[in-house]
């Protein structure tokens, strides 16, 4: 009896396991940002930590392009959120810090430097 307990439990735990790190991945892919000027690819590093890049930007962005606007982002399982801590704004020039959450194709970033808070809206795209 007590074999069976314990191998369901660890069925259990790997399916935990298991189904935050699909979740974790949902935020990879391509997404543009909210004045349709530019497209952001997040990636996993080697590391396992996420990173963004700007892949095309509007004129007279296009020299932003390749520029990495995201590193070291970790997902937190509990509260269902990534946590950046570098995001880099190329236009204003600045580094702060950044919470970012999903909700089904819609990336909300809440990046945050000092007493400044500045909430941007992406749409997945393909």
């Amino acid at each position: 009896m007590k074999g069976k307990f314990f191998i369901l439990t660890a069925l259990c735990f790997l399916h935990m396991i298991i189904c935050s790190a699909q979740h974790a991945d949902d935020i990879l892919g391509i997404w543009l940002t909210s004045k349709q000027d530019s497209k952001i690819k997040i990636l996993k590093s080697e590391d396992g930590t996420f990173i963004g890049k700007i892949i095309w930007a509007k004129s007279p962005y296009e020299s932003f392009a390749g520029i990495e606007i995201i590193k070291g982002m970790t997902y937190n399982a509990q509260e269902k959120t990534y946590v950046c801590p570098w995001v880099y704004s190329p236009r204003l020039k600045v580094v702060a810090r950044a919470v970012v959450s999903l909700k089904e194709n819609t990336l909300n970033l809440k990046a945050k430097k000092g007493i400044i808070t500045v909430h941007t809206e992406f749409t997945r795209t393909k």
